[in-house]
């Protein structure tokens, strides 16, 4: 009798683990694979930085891409913050939001897409931060405040008092989002091969991607030390 009752422990305690095992699969999917892509001054080989450092270093005059496949539907909101705190949305390019502009799963992004237009550190140094952003549902009050940053800081008024308010208030928001979600949602980052697809961007195959599971959003921020 004591071994049976023993068997039927061991059997339910299988079945409770099993059930906690697939809800919490079910729960965290792959998001997203990304990469920081960049080529030093004067140079064609095609690097990436390591997600895993705290720090990368460039150079003025490097260039660089970054490179997005969504793995579900979602929202993806891209930022540049340089040294002179100037905050620079780079994805989407529609900053009025009024197009459909979620991103589709099984899709290949580069951004800028023209290869030949790739963003460069400019003249000067200090420390650059580049947001990327990633969420299943519409960040809504994001997007008013980039709105609303775009009307004070666009057409050459990138220094007057107006944008430096917007900037405060949206650069705010966005570590407001990103500290809110370092608890709820628990992300894993691992390095994949980018699988390719880019027509005229045939060496990314040979580089890795950070392909990242979570429950609905994902959040990066990444930081340039830009030397001389």
């Amino acid at each position: 009798m004591k071994c049976l009752k023993r068997i039927v422990y061991f059997i339910l305690l299988f079945l409770v683990v099993f059930i906690n095992v697939s809800a919490e699969e079910e729960k965290n999917n792959v998001l997203l694979r990304w990469a920081f892509i960049y080529r030093e001054q004067g140079g064609n080989t095609i690097k990436i930085i390591n997600p895993y450092e705290k720090l990368t270093s460039l150079s003025s005059g490097d260039m660089f891409e970054i490179y997005l496949e969504p793995v579900i539907d979602g929202y993806a909101y891209i930022f540049i913050y340089d040294s002179l705190y100037r905050l620079r949305m780079i994805f989407p390019e529609d900053k009025d939001f009024s197009d459909d502009y979620y991103v589709k799963k099984a899709s290949n992004i580069l951004i800028p897409k023209n290869k030949t237009n790739s963003f460069f550190l400019d003249e000067n140094e200090g420390i650059e931060n580049i947001y990327l952003l990633f969420s299943q549902e519409r960040l809504l009050n994001l997007e008013t405040l980039i709105k609303k940053h775009f009307a004070a800081c666009g057409a050459n008024k990138m220094t007057g008092p107006f944008c430096r308010e917007a900037t405060k208030r949206l650069h705010d928001e966005i570590r407001k989002i990103l500290l809110e979600n370092i608890g709820k949602n628990i992300v894993v980052e691992k390095m994949v091969p980018i699988a390719g697809g880019l027509r005229g961007h045939e060496l990314l195959a040979d580089l890795n991607s950070v392909e990242v599971t979570g429950e609905s959003f994902y959040g990066k921020r990444i930081i340039i030390e830009h030397k001389e």
